[in-house]
């Protein structure tokens, strides 16, 4: 029994099996296919749960090498955003939307860290793509609305 739940102690130390699984993944041997990347899209999630945001948009860069699912290139997008990496998160969200152009969570993404960034061309494209999936989408007619604002500003300077 003894040796059975020191397995299951180590286990649940996330401190400990985190990195641990992370060696594994990045061997040697080296791990390849879906292996690789599920094992990524795993580490993902687990440090995007536990706040670690640098960490989750490594493994999820990672895991998108094989499996660039818009699944896992939208949580990358969002672990670069809460990393406070916008334009890392943009070219995430950019090639999301190039992939699937009515993903809506993809454009909005993309529009926060255009919005981020001051990059009013790209906000704008987003919001546009926004309205085209969801006519009369609030969030896309009040980013219009902060850009227009915005723009203003910068003209009475």
């Amino acid at each position: 029994a003894v040796p059975s739940l020191q397995w299951l102690a180590v286990q649940n130390d996330l401190e400990r099996v985190l990195p641990r699984i992370e060696a594994l993944v990045t061997g040697p041997p080296r791990r390849t296919g879906p292996e690789w990347g599920n094992t990524w899209d795993y580490l993902g999630i687990r440090n995007y749960r536990l706040l670690r945001w640098e960490a989750s948009a490594r493994a999820f860069s990672n895991a998108a090498v094989t499996s660039p699912s818009p699944r896992i290139l939208l949580q990358w997008g969002l672990a670069e955003s809460k990393h406070g990496d916008h334009a890392a998160a943009q070219r995430v969200y950019r090639l999301l939307v190039q992939r699937n152009p009515d993903d809506y969570l993809g454009w909005s993404g993309f529009a926060s860290a255009s919005s981020e960034l001051k990059d009013v061309p790209s906000a704008r494209e987003a919001a546009a793509a926004m309205l085209r999936i969801r006519p009369n989408d609030r969030d896309a007619i009040m980013l219009l609305e902060s850009i227009e604002e915005y723009e203003q500003r910068l003209k009475g300077r």
